[in-house]
């Protein structure tokens, strides 16, 4: 025998003893608890006073605690609803009679101080709460910021105001970022005050962008005649041009100086014969502006830009003025008029055959197209665009710029816009665009505009619209995105038609009837007609229904319920046949063929059901499957063979059987 054979026999031998070791221990220890508990029981009873006391002063301090966190959460509450209940009227009151009145005539009722003051202005510096109705404290308050930042930063100075993310190492060009936001709040807080005292409708514009002022200068230079001083704060800046304006002509008292403008490099032709004209025309060149939009942020220059603002984005179900051409609806009729003057293009290229609805994008036209323009270049490389937001757009992407993904839980970054707004579309499970061809038989469809574009150039050999280098896609009635002249032209024909039925109606009621009377009489003789015809339609309708509500009805029964774990049940479903004299409401309707008897076994998770709960929600068909209808063999002539649907054709019995143990089912 060898030594592993020898050590296999003696293992459990071994195992026996020390079994038994623990056996005696365990004797041991059986001896020694009684004492041991005895002393346990007397130390627990001297210190259950104790810990009784402590649970009763715990439970009193977490009482305590809770009742002023309800106090403090009432007050937040009654804070909030204080600041959301104004005094005045809400804000979705809108005066739709008086859209059409000029803003003028409307702002006449008013003074300056309510449409510019009816609210304070706030400063939104990090977490400071100031408020104040005087435009030179909380000027010297949110400058007071700025002059705090650059004492204690060093650098590189970033503002702190809402929403926004700049940051500069210019200190000068700092303080005038800064102080344009408090200009930037005295705006937002005129066109609030003009908003709720004219009841305009709300803007719907991305709020987020209500403090962007990246792209507005902040830092300024006088070139009024032979001044060149600079600012950096926006007001002193127009006050001093308006300094200018007095010196030359004085407000009240006539001069016989001609107005003209002495800004450098200016060219207008314009005629200025009043001062009130001048200082129009100066806002060109200083940017002032009069009001914003406090929603979105957007400056303007009039009040009546902004009213327009506003009312663009009225409900289209208010909107009363609709466009000839293109069947849009617009809520005044100056906002359709100036619509139609893109129609119009009245303004056509010597160049080329293509026209334009305004001068200026004429005069654009011919500097990008014909005299190829690339006035704005990029300081890095040899890239020059047409348009200054192009250039924009690439020196972010030599700066490494990334867009990145703001829902929660995503940080998908991208190097474009475009990019970025794809992927948002996709989280929205927003439709994706579909270009189709007009001129093809079969249609075929393009997941983008540029697959499109080939598809015309090399199969239909099309030439791009005349004075432009792309062809322009707008989406058709299918909501499909074909060729822009093509869906207007078909909207245009829709619209003619539209007109022309009206007309005849219109006509054909007027040769008809001679006045209310004819028609009132023409009413009646239909009315009576069709009292007439009902009685001998309810006749010769088919006693299919009525024979189905008295057909036996098969009912549905439980064969078996039993647990098989937490909140699941295992249940056998039966169907059993009805004789032809009993009724049930409540029963499907069946039809001439009885089914017989049949079981089916579920497994199914159905938290807070139990067994019957169960069974009714697995058996109960879903939403959107049609009830087969008994139809009448009398009527049709041909007798019906359809079967009831058997349990396990419901779109919710296949949803929850398992493909791993499919219960059988007897039909």
């Amino acid at each position: 025998m060898d030594k592993r054979s020898k050590k296999r026999k003696s293992q459990p031998s071994s195992e026996l003893s020390t079994e038994s070791k623990k056996l005696k221990l365990a004797k041991e220890e059986q001896t020694k608890e009684p004492a041991a508990s005895d002393n346990v029981s007397e130390e627990a009873v001297a210190a259950v006073p104790s810990s009784v006391d402590q649970l009763h002063d715990l439970q009193a301090d977490i009482s305590s605690w809770l009742e002023k966190q309800e106090e403090f959460d009432q007050m937040d509450l009654e804070a909030l609803e204080e600041a959301s209940n104004h005094d005045d009227e809400p804000e979705d009151n809108i005066d739709l009679e008086a859209l059409d009145v000029p803003v003028g005539v409307r702002c006449a009722k008013f003074s300056d101080k309510e449409m510019r003051k009816s609210y304070k202005y706030e400063c939104e510096w990090g977490k400071c709460k100031f408020m104040s109705g005087t435009d030179r404290k909380y000027f010297l308050h949110v400058e007071s910021h700025a002059e705090l930042a650059l004492e204690t930063e060093a650098g590189k100075y970033t503002c702190r105001w809402d929403l926004c993310e700049y940051s500069t190492e210019d200190g000068y060009e700092f303080v005038g970022h800064v102080h344009y936001h408090a200009y930037h709040t005295k705006l937002k807080v005129h066109g609030a005050s003009l908003h709720l005292l004219l009841k305009l409708p709300n803007c719907n514009n991305d709020s987020r962008t209500r403090n962007a002022i990246s792209n507005r200068p902040v830092t300024f230079q006088c070139e009024w005649n032979e001044c060149s001083d600079r600012f950096n704060k926006a007001l002193h800046f127009f006050y001093h041009v308006k300094g200018h304006i007095d010196d030359m002509w004085p407000a009240g008292k006539w001069t016989s100086q001609k107005f003209s403008c002495k800004w450098a490099l200016c060219t207008t032709k314009s005629k200025l014969t009043s001062r009130k004209d001048l200082m129009k025309h100066l806002v060109s060149h200083t940017t002032e502006r009069l009001i914003a939009c406090f929603n979105c942020g957007t400056h303007f220059r009039i009040r009546d830009k902004f009213v327009d603002h506003c009312n663009r984005q009225l409900e289209i179900a208010h909107r009363k003025y609709q466009c000839d051409q293109c069947g849009r609806y617009y809520a005044t009729k100056p906002l359709l008029n100036n619509h139609m003057q893109y129609h119009r293009q009245a303004h056509a290229c010597e160049l080329c055959p293509a026209k334009f609805s305004s001068q200026g994008l004429l005069a654009a036209h011919i500097r990008i197209k014909h005299l190829n323009q690339r006035d704005f270049k990029c300081p890095q490389c040899d890239y020059a665009s047409h348009y200054k937001k192009d250039l924009v757009a690439h020196i972010l992407g030599h700066e490494g710029k990334l867009f990145r993904c703001e829902e929660f839980g995503c940080n998908v970054v991208y190097r474009t816009l475009l990019g970025l707004k794809k992927h948002i579309s996709w989280h929205y499970n927003l439709p994706t665009p579909v270009y189709a061809c007009h001129l093809c038989d079969n249609h075929p469809r393009y997941k983008s505009s540029t697959s499109l574009k080939k598809h015309f150039l090399f199969k239909h050999d099309m030439a791009r619209p005349p004075g432009l280098s792309r062809f322009r896609f707008k989406p058709d009635t299918d909501g499909m995105y074909r060729l822009q002249s093509f869906v207007d032209e078909k909207l245009r024909k829709h619209h003619e038609e539209q007109q022309a039925l009206e007309q005849q109606q219109n006509s054909g009621e007027a040769n008809e009837g001679s006045g209310p009377a004819g028609s009132k009489d023409k009413r009646k003789q239909q009315t009576s007609q069709a009292k007439a015809v009902q009685p001998m339609q309810d006749e010769a309708k088919p006693t299919a229904l009525a024979e189905a509500m008295t057909a036996p009805k098969p009912k549905l029964k439980i064969n078996s319920m039993k647990s098989i774990g937490i909140r699941k049940f295992q249940i056998e479903l039966g169907v059993e046949a009805v004789e032809a004299g009993s009724s049930s409401t409540n029963a499907v309707p069946a039809t001439t063929a009885s089914p017989s008897a049949g079981g089916a076994a579920i497994a199914k998770q159905l938290p807070g059901q139990h067994g019957t709960a169960a069974a009714e929600a697995a058996v109960r068909p879903p939403v959107g499957i049609k009830q087969e209808k008994v139809e009448d063999s009398n009527h049709f002539g041909t007798e019906s063979t359809k079967q009831p649907k058997d349990v396990k054709d419901f779109m919710v019995m296949k949803r929850y059987l398992k493909s791993s143990a499919k219960p059988s089912i007897n039909a």
